[in-house]
């Protein structure tokens, strides 16, 4: 099974290590479609050996442009046209995970089952791990379902002619055979409130290089100080509600 990675990427080097883990687990190629990394990602990116890793830098005068965004995840999978059974399209803190990964895609094959809308699930921790070789999910005190925040990112890019996401990629509308994934043991973990520290930092980062079309279209607002009393709320909420992941997929309850 020959599966090709797109990940959007800007300065990610905390969360490297742990998306390499997850990566090597099904990956045949990992396309870095980075956004001007400053941080020492890239450098860390390189020295990975399990799997072939790409660098692919774009500009956007050091801005966030989510219309540059859209366009790359819309068309950067089409090089992988004929040459591998899936890609991943993500953002570089989402996580594709499954037990047996490659026993879901060889049922989505065999049944030509052409996209994959996972099982979603925010997670959080009180503190931002330490990698010590366990994924990501089997380290963080937990997360709770969240399939509002929707994502299409895995499918066949030789069955679907165009996956046509909206800004933000939380919707698409694909064109070609689309036929959804009928199994519920894909995951996808969104590791976005790793220790509350990170997650104002990151949105702060962010708020700072909103391009002018962003501000115009509404498009990041969350990343405002205006939603920094929401930030907090919500990862209390996530610490107050969430349930042990690691628990939940041994007795496949999740």
């Amino acid at each position: 099974m020959k599966v090709d990675v797109y990940v959007l990427c800007y300065n990610e080097i905390k969360l490297v290590p742990f998306a390499l883990d997850y990566w090597a687990k099904f990956a045949t190629n990992v396309y870095i479609l980075d956004n001007g990394s400053v941080d020492g990602t890239l450098e860390l990116l390189k020295s990975e050996t399990r799997f072939n890793i790409e660098i692919i830098p774009f500009e956007s005068n050091n801005e966030l442009n989510d219309a540059i965004y859209l366009e790359l995840k819309n068309n950067s999978w089409k090089k992988s046209i004929g040459k591998c059974d899936f890609v991943v399209v993500s953002d570089f803190d989402e996580m594709i995970y499954s037990d047996d990964i490659n026993r879901e895609l060889q049922f989505m094959k065999d049944n030509n089952q052409t996209i994959c809308f996972p099982r979603i699930y925010e997670m959080v921790n009180e503190v931002f791990p330490t990698h010590n070789g366990l994924l990501l999910h089997e380290i963080v005190d937990g997360g709770i379902k969240n399939q509002e925040f929707g994502k299409r990112v895995l499918f066949n890019p030789n069955k679907i002619q165009e996956i046509n996401y909206t800004a933000g990629c939380h919707s698409c509308n694909p064109v070609g055979e689309v036929n959804y994934y009928t199994g519920n043991q894909i995951f996808m973990f969104h590791f976005k409130y790793l220790s509350l520290d990170y997650i104002l930092k990151r949105h702060e980062e962010y708020n700072k290089r909103l391009s002018e079309l962003n501000k115009k279209n509404g498009w990041g607002k969350h990343y405002s100080d205006k939603n920094k009393r929401k930030v907090i709320d919500v990862f209390k909420m996530l610490m107050k509600k969430k349930v042990n992941i690691n628990e939940g997929l041994k007795k496949g309850t999740l």
